[in-house]
């Protein structure tokens, strides 16, 4: 099986004036997971840096809490559970909430906007 995705205006081309460049293509479920194997390791690498500099040790971990859109994918969870042993906590309702207010304290934490 595969799923198509098409996005509209991803870019615009050379042209004068400029004409927006559509994107239209297929992948099936192997691709794609073969496409995020890297990213999803670098998670897993991440992830037990996390723990180490936390001086806890992967046994002391009774909960992961996973946050942000990448956690709606299947192979993201099955892997940190096959690395962790714990079924992670997904909560659709804070996924991008959290993203969100974690993004807000960043900004506020860098201080007001410079003017020019």
């Amino acid at each position: 099986m595969k799923a198509d995705v098409r996005i509209t205006g991803v870019f615009k081309d050379d042209s004068k004036p400029p004409k927006a460049v559509n994107l239209a293509f297929s992948m099936s479920r192997p691709e794609f997971l073969a496409l995020i194997k890297p990213e999803l390791e670098k998670t897993i690498r991440q992830t037990h840096e996390v723990i180490e500099k936390s001086n806890c040790k992967p046994s002391e971990i009774h909960h992961l809490v996973l946050v942000g859109g990448s956690c709606r994918i299947p192979a993201i969870r099955d892997r940190l559970q096959e690395e962790f042993g714990l079924v992670p906590d997904l909560d659709e309702d804070v996924l991008d909430l959290s993203v969100a207010v974690g993004a807000a304290m960043m900004a506020m934490s860098a201080g007001p906007p410079r003017t020019a």
